[in-house]
């Protein structure tokens, strides 16, 4: 949560009083500019004084970002790097977390290997920064050689390319633009792929043959692509080209008999059985759906399973 002077906060740490105590400290930050932790047990009798019966237990780090020198070069290289789709870590050092230096340190790793900032003296965080800006997506905090640090992984939304605007790609496009995708419809049926069906997060293209819609695309292990066209014929032609690329996820509509079918003719034309098990099909999680919008859930359900699970 990102708390300014006299400005609404961006970002939540959880809401009720819990927030409320968090913006009253947020406050003295300002003032002291030294980092500080609170710490929070929501269980028993604070609980019930906070009114938040979850249980469990909070720490949460306060900590003062001049807009200026150091941090500001940091933010600017890290917004740099998301805006040219590189990937890149912020590593804050917290030492031991008990005593907390009144400035942390920081630096930025960019997935080029360079490092910005106050740069850790301890020879095992480069592996563990590296670990966690190639495999995760979350932030997470690591003891390494004696200190704690907190490292965050900064990327660019994974890419969802739905190919097929019909009921169920437009469903499916609607629902992915609230859960962290950058969204791309293609189809070549110009009236379902008109941006008046989507959201306006929502990138449409009409494609001129789905024999050729993968040409041009950037598909990286960060891309999901979800097959939903009209018709067999186009769902082969679009699986067989996405069997080439290395995108993180492939998934085709359609019954067991019509997968088989087709997994069949692409053994035939000397796919392989590796490849084919890279198909999520029947699409989606068996959670019962039968409307488009039932569909769509079912399948973002199953996206957002592969994707946390990387």
């Amino acid at each position: 949560m990102i708390v300014c002077p006299n400005a609404d906060p961006i970002g939540s740490v959880g809401g009720g009083l819990l927030e409320g105590r968090v913006m009253a400290a947020a406050e003295k930050t300002f003032t002291t500019r030294c980092a500080s932790r609170l710490s929070f047990d929501m269980s028993h009798t604070q609980a019930s004084e906070m009114g938040m019966v979850c249980g469990g237990k909070a720490d949460v780090l306060l900590e003062y970002v001049p807009p200026d020198g150091g941090a500001l070069q940091l933010y600017e290289a890290a917004y740099a790097a998301l805006s040219n789709g590189r990937r890149c870590l912020l590593s804050t050092d917290l030492g031991d977390l008990e005593d907390l230096a009144a400035t942390l340190p920081r630096c930025l790793l960019t997935d080029d290997g360079r490092v910005l900032g106050d740069a850790p003296e301890q020879p095992g965080w480069m592996a563990e920064a590296g670990t966690a800006l190639g495999r995760y997506r979350s932030a997470y905090m690591e003891r390494i050689e004696g200190s704690r640090f907190f490292l965050e992984p900064l990327r660019e939304p994974g890419l969802l390319i739905l190919f097929g605007a019909g009921h169920v790609g437009q469903q499916t496009a609607i629902a992915a633009s609230k859960l962290g995708f950058r969204i791309l419809v293609l189809d070549d049926r110009e009236a379902f792929a008109s941006q008046e069906r989507f959201p306006a997060s929502v990138k449409t293209s009409v494609i001129s043959d789905f024999s050729t819609c993968v040409q041009g695309l950037s598909i990286d292990s960060d891309s999901y692509l979800v097959i939903v066209t009209r018709g067999h014929l186009h769902d082969k032609k679009v699986l067989a080209q996405a069997l080439g690329t290395k995108a993180g996820y492939i998934g085709m509509i359609g019954s067991r008999k019509k997968r088989d079918g087709i997994y069949q003719a692409l053994l035939k034309e000397g796919f392989s059985q590796e490849d084919i098990d890279r198909v999520h099909s029947p699409i989606g999680l068996s959670i019962g759906a039968e409307t488009p919008e039932e569909i769509a859930i079912s399948i973002l359900a199953e996206l957002i399973q592969v994707r946390s699970k990387k």
